[in-house]
């Protein structure tokens, strides 16, 4: 091929940000800070979701994708420590109050 040919026509259309797998189908990129950021979650470590979930969110937006499950799972978890702060106090309460 010719160095012409392997230019791009000025013309041309953008390419679509898709990665192809393995099998030749073609998917769109998955905020995978995300989906960890809600895995932690559940798994209790909400610290280390809170900071995935920033770090996705910053990271979606500079890449222009939506940061809808990093958004998730910065909620998910920051819910998740308001809930579980409170109930460890009072069961911590409950068993100093009882001996």
């Amino acid at each position: 091929m010719s160095e012409e040919n392997q230019q791009q026509s000025p013309h041309q259309a953008p390419v679509p940000d898709v990665v192809n797998n393995p099998q030749g189908r073609q998917t769109e990129p998955t905020d995978i800070l995300g989906i960890i950021s809600i895995v932690m979650a559940f798994a209790g470590m909400q610290i280390v979701g809170i900071i995935l979930g920033v770090i996705g969110m910053k990271k979606a937006k500079q890449e222009g994708y939506p940061v809808t499950l990093s958004k998730v799972g910065l909620i998910l978890n920051i819910a998740f420590i308001l809930v579980f702060i409170p109930l460890i106090v009072f069961f911590v309460f409950l068993a100093f109050a009882s001996s």
